[in-house]
């Protein structure tokens, strides 16, 4: 379950950084974006991503 809330914070800074200058400055909106260009650059991180978010990540079920 912690696996899944690290997760869910992970994404939720990255979505907050990547649009919002004024929350941590250019740097970390471009580092955000660059994070988050290749979270979907890639097959392997698209699809972990996804188990993630629809639950189904084996790794994180137990605890």
């Amino acid at each position: 379950m912690w696996n899944y809330q690290a997760y869910a914070a992970w994404f939720t800074d990255l979505m907050h950084d990547a649009g919002d200058v004024s929350y941590h400055g250019e740097f970390r909106r471009r580092v955000a974006r660059a994070e988050f260009e290749r979270l979907y650059d890639s097959e392997t991180a698209e699809r972990h991503s996804g188990e993630f978010l629809t639950g189904l990540n084996r790794a994180c079920s137990s605890g």
